[in-house]
């Protein structure tokens, strides 16, 4: 079905229940902002005044407004107790409504936060024509605001002419120089320099690679809303990591700065061998979009050797990005892990198919990559993928529909096929 293109045609796809209890919280939006225009934001309603405000979507078994902030629903906490909320996402049912007293306070309080951000910096060079980095089917990757670094703004390029060249891939932090790394050419090798000083030039280097457009389209057009990104393409992001190294004090201490590109960075600075299930399980606890909880999954917690374990606890988690990560690190596993046997991938099926009823956006999503992934490895994977796969297109449940149409439609595609039947064939 085609993405509507306005708030009144995505009602009218709805349920009259859901249409009626999502039309008062239209009416409670526009009274409390009444300079906001109407949007659709991910294939969502939503309300603009600069920055996005909040949006709403009509689900299965729910209705769901969301402010796009964990902020904002930390604020209310008290108000929101008798209903089902997690970070950014506060679910609701025509029979219990939100109260339009209430989605104006978090409406207005949105408001200020945005107020309080101010007009997003130019950045300072011009947008290159094909921004938007890539992790591959439904896992874009984006990055977002220049900032300040500490206490000091980081210091502007000028126009005189200087005694010693500086580098353009450096940054000034206080200091003339900045920190080095012995060996530029290999993957783990350190800079020098205290963790706080390479923490500082991190950020300075995310500051400068910042790319307005794609702060812009991080929530519009990717879906990952956060409160504080520079908007870094994945690429640089990603070159950054490599003239970082492999640092497991550094991965804590830029996860601990609440950047989201800094928080990528952990997935590829941490050190694989000295990660732990604890050190797992609280960075999953801190997911809230789900760039951040993919490339964490995907680049790192797969290589942890008690993954499958993880995969069953965090498919347990009731928050939309906790549970996706449970998935996310399925197909992560699938993947990578060549070599491993089908036992564990047979034992995790039933998880997904569980998992399949979630309605979530960001869960049934990652279900069905777990198992588009878990399909692709050999024919024995394939045929029991397939079998459930088709038993849940066949389900009376939209949100399981929709996840086994899905794997069907990709299992059952010429490429696939053909691959794995090469894989059959004995090696001479």
């Amino acid at each position: 079905m085609p993405t509507p293109k306005t708030i009144d045609e995505y009602l009218d796809r709805v349920s009259s229940a859901s249409r009626a209890t999502l039309e008062r919280v239209r009416r409670a939006i526009r009274a409390a902002a009444p300079k906001a225009e109407e949007c659709i934001s991910y294939q969502m309603p939503a309300f603009r005044q600069g920055r996005l405000i909040v949006s709403f979507a009509a689900w299965a078994k729910h209705c769901a407004l969301y402010p796009m902030s964990t902020r904002t629903t930390e604020t209310f906490a008290k108000e929101l107790a008798g209903f089902d909320t997690d970070r950014g996402t506060i679910r609701f049912t025509p029979e219990r409504p939100l109260p339009a007293a209430l989605v104006k306070k978090l409406v207005k309080a949105r408001l200020a936060e945005n107020a309080a951000k101010g007009t997003p910096r130019a950045s300072a060079k011009p947008a290159p024509k094909k921004a938007a980095p890539s992790h591959g089917r439904d896992r874009r990757g984006a990055s977002a605001p220049a900032v300040k670094v500490g206490s000091k703004p980081v210091s502007k390029p000028v126009s005189k002419p200087v005694s010693k060249p500086v580098s353009k891939r450096g940054s000034k932090l206080g200091s003339p120089t900045k920190p080095r790394t012995t060996q530029r050419s290999a993957r783990g090798a350190r800079m020098e320099g205290t963790v706080a000083e390479r923490v500082r030039f991190a950020l300075a280097e995310l500051e400068r690679a910042g790319e307005r457009k794609i702060r812009e389209q991080m929530g519009p057009r990717y879906g990952i809303h956060v409160d504080k990104a520079f908007g870094v393409p994945m690429a640089k992001t990603q070159a950054l990591a490599k003239r970082l190294g492999r640092d497991h004090e550094l991965a804590h201490a830029l996860w601990k700065t609440g950047w989201y590109e800094a928080r990528l960075l952990t997935a590829y600075v941490a050190e694989p061998e000295r990660l732990t299930g604890d050190e797992m399980d609280a960075w999953m606890r801190d997911f809230g979009d789900w760039g951040t909880c993919d490339t964490l999954c995907f680049v790192l917690f797969d290589r942890f050797p008690g993954a499958f374990a993880k995969v069953e606890a965090w498919s347990k988690q009731k928050g939309e990005f906790e549970r996706r990560a449970a998935f996310a690190l399925l197909a992560g596993i699938g993947l990578h892990r060549k070599k491993e046997e089908d036992a564990p991938f047979l034992r995790a099926l039933p998880l997904c198919e569980r998992a399949a009823s979630d309605g979530r956006n960001f869960v049934k999503k990652a279900v069905s990559w777990a198992l588009r992934s878990i399909g692709n490895r050999d024919h024995v994977l394939h045929a029991a993928v397939l079998e459930l796969a088709r038993r849940l297109a066949r389900s009376d449940d939209a949100a399981e529909r929709w996840v086994g149409k899905d794997v069907v439609r990709d299992l059952e595609r010429p490429l696939v096929l053909a691959r794995l039947a090469r894989r059959a064939k004995p090696k001479r």
